[in-house]
């Protein structure tokens, strides 16, 4: 077979070909590119080449057969790049014993190779089993609630994903299923014991199978699923997929500084020794600045005030109840079928905040006024309007008191404007102006001194968890931060 050589820029070509794909990537921001070698029977259809070692010369010149018919050959560039995420996993409620499929989806230079992983985001110690190199996974039948994470990699690098928590409920039926079953259902709505402070849902009758009763300032969110994600302005950080969330207990109302400074003056006798004193405008506004801890740490004494049982605790045998320090939690310190308070998950909040309504921008549509909700017309779309700002009250944040608002399908007032909501789920992100990377909890919601931007339902919003930021001393970073509760859906 004759042969031909390819010259001139050949070295450059076999050190394309062989050597950068093993470099190492210094920085995520620095790409690479490589020569490839392709051949043409028309000069308008062309296909790659695998460079053998066979077609080397002793210079390392590559030599291409001349063949009949003719074939033409060039060199083409390619750029190479790391891999990132078009597409995080998702958190997703199931009922205890069934499975679910979590899915990501990455950008960059191909192939790639996923390794899920059980556990906290960066902790490879429970590598999930052999054969699940897919950038779908399909968990196990499960019976606690599991953090899920995946490692994509190729070869200039790799990156973690942040954590999808599988949130195992017991399954109780929603609200609707239960009225939908009232024709034939005859066990009264009291042969279970309720909360102390807890109704009948509205319309239900002594006939109703109602093990389900309604606090009276919560909502119940029904169980289903729904499009969750940005359908109406293609917020790249949070696309759109369909997610089943379980039936919860959502507040109608943000948690208040009377709420605060009544459970923190019961708590601190109660070893909550570091439960601080609550910041707000007035009893009837929001309390402000609990950063994600003390949030949580509000959930459970509120939980052991009223005798129900708490979500949170220090380990994962779930005997320690969490009640002091910034401890960092993981899904299996949390006792998702526990009867008490806790924070609502991402997928919950936004489920509860579109109210029923599908693809809209807002809680009620595409639309917003000050008429709708407190927020800062003022603010830029990256930073809170401080003391510049009209909405500023010195030295705190302004705020409406909860409720001023209509409220939207599912009952709630304030899911969009007057404080940042804290969720449940955790995140990492590097932080550009401290240069290091850190786990931060989501928030959502919008604020008084946030843009309309912030009150989209879809808009996320990671925060450092204990409210401290690293470079801005004069305002902490969750000044315009609150919260509600929520409960999960179980018998009482």
């Amino acid at each position: 077979m004759k042969t031909n050589k390819i010259s001139g820029i050949a070295r450059t070509l076999i050190q394309g070909l062989m050597c950068l794909p093993l470099l190492a990537l210094p920085s995520a921001a620095q790409n690479v590119s490589r020569l490839l070698l392709e051949e043409s029977s028309n000069l308008q259809s062309w296909q790659p080449v695998p460079v053998t070692p066979a077609m080397l010369d002793a210079n390392g010149e590559i030599l291409v057969p001349t063949n009949t018919p003719e074939k033409f050959y060039r060199m083409k560039s390619e750029l190479l790049m790391p891999p990132s995420f078009t597409a995080q996993p998702a958190s997703v409620s199931i009922t205890s014993g069934q499975t679910t499929t979590l899915n990501v989806a990455a950008s960059g230079t191909g192939p790639f190779t996923y390794q899920w992983y059980q556990g906290r985001v960066g902790a490879t110690t429970t590598p999930v089993p052999v054969g699940t190199n897919s950038a779908s996974f399909t968990t196990p039948a499960l019976t606690a609630t599991t953090d899920y994470w995946v490692k994509v990699t190729n070869a200039l690098g790799a990156v973690n994903s942040s954590a999808a928590t599988v949130t195992v409920t017991s399954g109780v039926a929603s609200l609707d299923a239960v009225e939908s079953s009232a024709a034939t259902e005859t066990e009264t709505a009291t042969s279970r014991l309720a909360a102390p402070g807890w109704v009948k849902p509205s319309g239900a009758t002594e006939t109703l199978n109602s093990g389900v009763v309604v606090p009276t300032d919560m909502a119940l969110i029904p169980a289903g699923a729904f499009i969750m994600g940005d359908a109406v302005d293609g917020d790249p950080a949070n696309p759109t997929r369909t997610v089943d969330v379980s039936a919860f207990y959502m507040a109608k109302n943000l948690t208040t500084m009377a709420e605060w400074d009544t459970v923190r003056a019961w708590a601190i006798s109660n070893g909550y020794t570091d439960l601080i004193v609550g910041s707000g405008n007035a009893s009837d506004h929001p309390v402000l600045m609990p950063s994600w801890y003390q949030a949580v740490k509000f959930c459970n004494a509120r939980s052991q005030q009223e005798g129900l049982t708490p979500v949170y605790y220090t380990d994962e045998a779930q005997t320690t109840v969490y009640k002091t320090g910034n401890a960092v939690l993981t899904g299996g310190m949390v006792k998702w079928t526990a009867n008490g308070y806790r924070l609502p998950t991402e997928a919950e909040w936004e489920k509860a905040a579109r109210g029923g309504l599908s693809g809209k921008r807002y809680p009620w549509g595409d639309t917003i006024s000050q008429t709708q909700a407190s927020y800062d017309p003022f603010a830029s779309d990256n930073f809170v309007a401080f003391a510049s700002s009209p909405w500023w009250t010195a030295p705190l944040p302004n705020t409406s008191p909860v409720g001023s608002f209509a409220a939207n399908g599912y009952g709630l007032n304030d899911m969009a404007g007057n404080v940042m909501q804290w969720c449940w789920d955790e995140v990492k992100v590097i932080e550009y102006f401290a240069l290091n990377e850190n786990y931060q909890r989501m928030a959502r919601g919008g604020s008084g001194v946030r843009n309309e931007s912030f009150c989209r339902v879809a808009k996320q919003y990671p925060s450092l968890s204990d409210g401290v930021y690293h470079g801005w001393p004069t305002i902490p970073v969750n000044a315009d931060f609150g919260f509600r509760v929520a409960r999960s859906s179980v018998p009482y």
